[in-house]
């Protein structure tokens, strides 16, 4: 499937807030987030002869805007880490600045527990906790099946209960989901 110039065009017009919220609810910073926005859409355009149609464009755009906004803070640790100077959002993953107004102990844990997960588990746990997908939704923008997410986040519940136990890991995770959608409404 070609993308002409005008397909990019309807695709910017329909879709760039979607994508420009998506990126704000992961990079927390509003000038952030549209860069994040342009470089989707740059990326569109350089690799639209590329794009095969499986997937719906939305589809496309919603899983390359997580995965660049994941990349950008995987990028900007590994760079203050390099500098060794001390970073505040340091203990911090996607999604988690809200974690600013929620106790700092269940903060840390949440984001401990996420950091140990792979990039592809922490992505489907931030999907079906925090922007509450259904499970097929969070299959169709990963690109795996539905048993396969249902897994990972057995596996993820599971590891962390062992880490925290049943209950913090029940605590943690509506700490997540709470503070996060706390922070969307202000």
């Amino acid at each position: 499937m070609q993308l002409s110039r005008t397909d990019i065009q309807d695709l910017y017009e329909r879709y760039a807030h979607v994508v420009h919220r998506r990126c704000l609810s992961i990079l927390r910073d509003e000038e952030d987030a549209y860069d994040a926005m342009q470089e989707v859409f740059v990326r569109l355009i350089k690799h639209a002869d590329q794009f095969r149609g499986e997937a719906q464009p939305l589809t496309w755009l919603y899983r390359t805007s997580t995965n660049l906004c994941l990349n950008r803070i995987r990028d900007r640790r590994s760079r203050a880490r390099k500098l060794a100077e001390p970073n505040p959002a340091a203990d911090t993953l996607p999604g988690m600045g809200a974690f600013s107004r929620i106790d700092p102990e269940r903060r840390h844990l949440v984001a401990s527990l996420l950091e140990k997960a792979d990039e592809s588990t922490r992505a489907i746990v931030l999907y079906y906790f925090v922007d509450e997908m259904t499970l097929e939704e969070v299959s169709r923008i990963v690109g795996v099946s539905v048993p396969t997410i249902r897994k990972r986040i057995r596996r993820f519940q599971r590891i962390a209960g062992k880490s925290v136990g049943r209950t913090a890991l029940s605590a943690c995770l509506l700490a997540l989901v709470g503070g996060l959608e706390a922070w969307r409404v202000s």
